[in-house]
C-alpha cells in the first residue's frame, strides 16, 4: 500500500467551502486558522453542511485531517463524509475531545484522483 502523500497538503478553510443551511461565524475562542470558524448552534441537524471540493493536481493516497474548536458542548457524533476515487466513506469525529495532533484531527487516509470529483463534507 502507498504511503500518504504528506509532501503537498492542502489547506481549505471554511472561506473555500460551500455552506448549506444556517451557520454561526465565530472567532472568540482563538482557535481557527483564517478568520473564524463555523457553528451549527446544535440546530437543523442533517439538514446543514459545509461541503469542501479539493483541487487535487496528483492522483494518490491523502491524509484527511479537521480542525475544529475543542469545547465540551460540542457534538461527539459530527459526520465527516469522505467522497473519494474508491466510493465514499462517513467517519464520525468527537469534537469534545482535543485534537490529536494538538489542532488538526486526523479522519483517515483516502485515494483522491487528479482534477477528481473528491469531496469532504461536515454534515
Amino acid at each position: 500500500m502507498p504511503k500518504p502523500r504528506r509532501d503537498v497538503p492542502i489547506l481549505m478553510d471554511d472561506t473555500h467551502a460551500e455552506r448549506v443551511g444556517e451557520w454561526e461565524e465565530l472567532s472568540k475562542h482563538r482557535f481557527f486558522i483564517h478568520q473564524g470558524y463555523l457553528q451549527d448552534n446544535g440546530t437543523a441537524k442533517g439538514k446543514k453542511s459545509v461541503i469542501f471540493k479539493p483541487i487535487i493536481r496528483r492522483s494518490g493516497d491523502y491524509e484527511v485531517l479537521i480542525a475544529y474548536p475543542q469545547r465540551p458542548e460540542n457534538s461527539k457524533h459530527v459526520p465527516i463524509l469522505i467522497r473519494h476515487a474508491d466510493g465514499e466513506d462517513t467517519v464520525l469525529v468527537d469534537q469534545t475531545r482535543t485534537p490529536r495532533n494538538g489542532r488538526f484531527d486526523p479522519v483517515g487516509t483516502f485515494r483522491f484522483e487528479a482534477d477528481g470529483q473528491s469531496t469532504i463534507t461536515v454534515q
